[in-house]
């Protein structure tokens, strides 16, 4: 049997004023994330033993964490990742005649068309 939404929020809110788990509200969406304590309560209530820990509190091997460039995913290497994704975006090493932008004109001619409300038709007059 499934649990409805109400029941779920109902069950994170008394979790919640009893110190469980913390909450963090974004963009019209809860994000729940379970304390010690909380961790603690759920093993209690489930009979589980304390050998069982959750996948997001183990430790990974340094070979699985670091990426091919040999630095540290946790300490933020994203950097790099964006600025080779801008510059595929950007086109380096393309012909600037190639890519679709009109300087003239300040259009895009891409697959749909040019310019904006590019295939509904002249505008009427």
């Amino acid at each position: 049997m499934a649990a409805t939404n109400l029941e779920v929020m109902n069950t994170m809110k008394s979790l919640k004023s009893r110190g469980f788990v913390r909450e963090t509200y974004a963009w019209q969406y809860s994000y729940y994330f379970l304390t010690d304590e909380g961790l603690d309560y759920i093993r209690e209530f489930l009979h589980l033993p304390a050998t069982i820990i959750p996948a997001t509190l183990k430790k990974t091997q340094q070979s699985q964490v670091r990426n091919a460039g040999g630095r540290d995913d946790r300490r933020g290497g994203r950097g790099d990742r964006r600025s080779r994704d801008r510059d595929s975006f950007r086109g380096e090493g393309k012909d600037k005649k190639t890519s679709g932008f009109d300087s003239k004109s300040a259009t895009f001619h891409g697959a749909r068309g040019a310019g904006r409300g590019a295939g509904r038709g002249a505008p009427r007059s």
